[in-house]
């Protein structure tokens, strides 16, 4: 279930469920384009079967776009999977512990996790810029195209974190 900014507003300060609000309005933007990419996709791939099958055509550039829609699909659904807490996860080991053993154990997993899409931000940056200039061969566009979704879910997923911390450390409760 996603956390809903008005769910939370009355119990948190008004920068932080101002924070919320912008949060989960980016989540449903992230949600919107993996559905479009996810659409597009299976229209670019329906459109080389057609072509392949009937013409006996290969439209050699739907596969390299159907690949780039994958990874847009795969970054941003990561970014709504977090923001819905559907990511899986072995937590039978964490449930038997008691509940501030729990708390230690989601603590350390978010220090973790917020070290890694810090790194994954920078050099998801560092990839794009890196990549401003060559081209993606069949599509001829720039090839950073398929490296932007990498900070920009790195940068979500790293506020979502960011705002799961704060809720467990002040209202000492778990997103829904």
């Amino acid at each position: 279930m996603h956390t809903s900014p008005n769910s939370l507003a009355t119990h948190t300060p008004p920068l932080w469920a101002r924070l919320m609000r912008a949060l989960c309005l980016l989540e449903a933007i992230a949600e919107k384009v993996a559905m479009g990419a996810l659409l597009l996709s299976v229209v670019t791939v329906g459109v080389q079967v057609f072509f392949r099958y009937l013409f006996d055509y290969a439209a050699y550039w739907t596969e390299e776009l159907a690949r780039v829609f994958f990874i847009w699909i795969a970054l941003l659904g990561s970014v709504v999977a977090l923001g819905h807490n559907s990511h899986l996860g072995v937590d039978f080991l964490v449930k038997r512990l008691p509940h501030k053993g729990q708390n230690v154990v989601a603590y350390l997993a978010n220090l973790i996790i917020l070290v890694f899409l810090a790194i994954l931000f920078k050099d998801g940056i560092y990839m794009v810029y890196e990549h401003v200039s060559s081209l993606l061969p069949s599509l001829e566009i720039p090839k950073s195209i398929v490296y932007i979704p990498v900070p920009i879910a790195a940068a979500l997923m790293f506020l979502r974190v960011l705002l799961n911390t704060f809720l467990l450390t002040t209202l000492n409760r778990r997103p829904v």
